[in-house]
């Protein structure tokens, strides 16, 4: 069953063609949509190097081509909006809405939080699309969504009643808790390189880097020279490769302390927002140490919340496997939204 999330339906206006992207410092996915009965229908798609252009128009234009400019754009950004405008870190130029407007000659134009078309895009998904950990009965209530990936993105969906209303947060950016004697080692040693420790500087691609490093610079653990240089080079992806394929015990170690994190931070977040709904864990990582997740560790810190442990084990616990339900999210808002 589709979650009920609340959606102004300004398809009324008749049927616009509608130009969803999930824009990162990496790379842009971007796709085209009609109205469809069933949902917004995605009639084309594609993705491009973001760094390799001057503006968020020109990968428009390219995506386009010689084919019209769509009548109504959505973006989803991995960051915040503040007044229509966004930065992001890796890219040297800004994101306005209005300029897109101007530029483009579109009817409107929409930014959002990246993980806020996340959670629209929940209301895209089928059973297919998720894996399920059911709770002891839980009440309707709000849904709390994080997902780990480049960065750590976390957002809320309140519920009224009736419908799902979707939020941006940047809870990823609140600071580490740690909570083992071997965290406060960690947090000592990220210290001496950050002035802030972050969740998102231990649950993210850079987390579980961060992690990896601080288990041999720190704690002397074995290291490969040749898997510190692939940790060099190809980041998290890495270091789950040696985990998994190689049984590495470095590797191992980086990520069920990554996946200790991940419990405790989704914990933190279903308690902030009494997500009595359920929880949905997203991002590309989490389909990558999936085994991990589908252990009972995962589920058993997830659930220690002291005087709170009986609502966590109330709380469904839904793993997203649809790689682009940000990208589907900016396509809904764009259709139903705007």
């Amino acid at each position: 069953m589709r979650i009920p999330i609340a959606f102004k339906d300004t398809t009324s206006k008749g049927s616009p063609l509608v130009l969803g992207a999930d824009l990162g410092g990496t790379k842009c996915n971007m796709a085209l949509f009609r109205h469809d009965p069933q949902g917004p229908k995605c009639i084309r798609e594609d993705s491009f190097p973001s760094a390799k252009f001057s503006s968020m128009a020109d990968i428009v234009r390219k995506f386009v081509g010689s084919e019209r400019i769509p009548d109504r754009i959505c973006i989803g950004v991995a960051g915040p909006v503040m007044d229509g405008k966004t930065k992001l870190t890796n890219l040297t130029w800004e994101v306005d809405q209005q300029q897109l407007v101007s530029e483009l000659g579109v009817q409107s134009a929409a930014l959002i939080n990246d993980l806020e078309a996340t959670a629209y895009g929940l209301a895209s998904l089928t059973d297919k699309d998720i894996l399920s950990f059911p709770g002891n009965n839980p009440p309707p209530g709000n849904i709390a969504l994080i997902a780990p990936g480049t960065g750590l993105g976390e957002a809320g969906l309140y519920w009224d009643g009736g419908n799902y209303h979707p939020f941006a947060t940047e809870g990823g950016h609140a600071g580490f808790g740690p909570r083992e004697a071997i965290d406060l080692e960690l947090f000592k040693y990220l210290h001496a390189q950050f002035e802030h420790i972050s969740w998102e500087r231990v649950v993210s691609g850079q987390g579980i880097i961060n992690i990896f490093k601080f288990l041999v610079e720190s704690q002397g653990r074995p290291c490969p020279a040749e898997l510190m240089q692939a940790a060099s080079e190809d980041g998290a992806a890495a270091v789950s490769k040696a985990a998994f394929d190689k049984n590495d015990p470095t590797a191992k170690e980086a990520l069920d302390m990554f996946v200790r994190y991940l419990a405790i931070e989704s914990a933190n977040l279903v308690l902030k927002l009494k997500g009595t709904g359920g929880l949905y864990i997203g991002g590309g990582i989490p389909v990558a140490v999936l085994p991990l997740l589908k252990s009972g560790d995962w589920l058993n810190v997830f659930h220690k919340g002291g005087r709170m442990r009986p609502l966590l084990e109330s709380v469904d616990v839904h793993i997203v496997l649809q790689a682009k339900t940000a990208l589907f999210g900016a396509g809904w808002y764009g259709m139903y939204n705007m």
